[in-house]
């Protein structure tokens, strides 16, 4: 990488300045009927775009249309499992197949992380979203659960959006099948700060 010489000069000025790029921003949640909410919504919202719901047990059918807030988004993918059938790339059928995976009026149709990503400028904007692949794929789609991927970059705040299957899909990789009960916010909570120790690390090494 060419750019190499020049991170590792930028980091080191910016250490001995006393500049920190500590990154302790997290939030997780559960997306949850019971809050009249739904995964669809969430992803046509972190994907800014306009997505069909097809209702539930909870919740009327309905378009969510966040499309005219494209111009905080840098980045967009849905990361699939091995066996994972290529139809859950397209939002609109993910995740209203998780939602038809759920029977109860009160399910999780998902589960969602907000991360800080840095905003030194000697990051570029292929670095932050190799960064935030590289997280969702060690710790969520490795594990078998399907992961859609959003950068916003807002007033000089990149971050994640990580918006996670609750459950696993089946031998045949075409449908939902059992729950994934294990994940939780442990994850980004101990797990978020290591790998960004360690992305810096191989960053900037000699």
């Amino acid at each position: 990488m060419k750019s190499h010489g020049l991170k590792k000069s930028l980091k080191i000025n910016m250490i001995k300045k006393g500049i920190k790029m500590a990154i302790s921003y997290f939030r997780h949640q559960q997306v949850q009927r019971s809050a009249s909410d739904c995964a669809v919504r969430k992803a046509a919202y972190y994907a800014r775009e306009a997505l069909y719901f097809e209702g539930s047990c909870a919740l009327e059918d309905q378009t969510f249309d966040y499309s005219d807030r494209k111009e905080d988004l840098i980045h967009h993918n849905v990361l699939l499992p091995e066996n994972a059938d290529e139809k859950f790339k397209d939002l609109e059928y993910l995740w209203n197949q998780a939602s038809k995976a759920e029977k109860r009026v009160n399910a999780r149709e998902a589960q969602e992380g907000v991360l800080a990503l840095p905003k030194e400028s000697i990051f570029s904007h292929e670095d932050l979203i190799r960064f935030a692949e590289k997280f969702a794929e060690k710790h969520f789609t490795s594990k078998g659960l399907i992961t859609q991927v959003n950068i916003h970059w807002k007033d000089g705040n990149p971050h994640a959006h990580y918006l996670i299957a609750t459950r696993y899909l089946d031998k045949t990789g075409k449908f939902f099948g059992d729950k994934a009960r294990k994940l939780n916010e442990e994850i980004f909570r101990k797990r978020w700060p290591v790998e960004t120790k360690k992305f810096l690390d191989e960053e900037f090494k000699a």
